[in-house]
């Protein structure tokens, strides 16, 4: 279950997953690039940590993270700031694919309740995933148009999953980065 393997636990909390066009996959590619109000946050492959105290990750000298074959978990987490009321454009990742297992990255939005006592509610916003082609790679995704970032109630990060379970590493999965685009 997709859930399970971001690490979430489905029962504890409200979970949801945005319902992208599947012909928004590199779209930033064909879309006007930049102008006035179009910003990028970049996160770098040092800036993630792992989800849990079972993960052994390493970043090498070409600065990709990747999952120790010893680890018992996959997951890694990097905190992202958008501007209040931001548009979230496209994901865009730079990464190696060793052709057997997968790597996804995730746009998450964690949300608590505006008004009473509740559970935080989680978003997928969009998530990139591997096609299983070994070599370096770049992928990206399109959010759906009305994607507002609210700071007032909400925190956004990326999750990164190397490896196609959430228990395990797989071997030759390298991430370098990954861009978010958003205008004001």
């Amino acid at each position: 279950d997709e859930i399970h393997a971001m690490g979430e636990n489905p029962e504890g909390a409200e979970f949801y997953r945005l319902i992208l066009d599947p012909k928004s996959a590199n779209a930033d590619q064909t879309s006007p690039n930049g102008g006035v109000g179009t910003f990028y946050t970049a996160v770098a492959a040092s800036e993630f940590r792992p989800r849990s105290s079972h993960v052994f990750f390493n970043v090498p000298n070409h600065a990709s993270l990747l999952c120790q074959g010893n680890s018992t978990n996959s997951l890694a987490e990097a905190q992202l700031q958008f501007s209040q009321g931001a548009t979230l454009q496209f994901l865009r990742i730079y990464a190696n694919d060793s052709g057997d297992q997968e790597l996804t990255v995730a746009l998450v939005e964690r949300c608590q309740p505006g008004t009473a006592a509740g559970n935080a509610t989680t978003t997928v916003l969009g998530s990139v995933l591997t096609a299983n082609a070994p070599g370096p790679l770049t992928q990206s995704i399109g959010f759906p148009a009305a994607t507002t970032v609210d700071n007032n109630l909400c925190i956004y990060s990326l999750q990164v999953q190397l490896g196609s379970t959430q228990n395990g590493c797989g071997v030759g999965l390298f991430l370098d980065k990954a861009r978010v685009q958003w205008i004001e």
